[in-house]
């Protein structure tokens, strides 16, 4: 059951560092690099919450 929750967990930040380049940071400082973390994370989040709705409204057609 952990295996499944790191995971999902991990899938945040294998998705950060291939498309929201938090790999290599190009900021400099604490608070723009903690923002530009955050927003990457917010994206993931919202890509994710998107596909997820598209799942949902194409199961409820069928």
């Amino acid at each position: 059951m952990s295996q499944v929750i790191r995971k999902r967990i991990e899938e945040h930040f294998g998705w950060g560092k291939t498309v929201g380049r938090i790999r290599q940071t190009v900021y400099r400082g604490i608070k723009r690099v903690d923002q530009h973390f955050k927003l990457t994370m917010v994206a993931s989040n919202l890509t994710r919450m998107a596909r997820i709705m598209d799942e949902v409204l194409t199961g409820a057609v069928q």
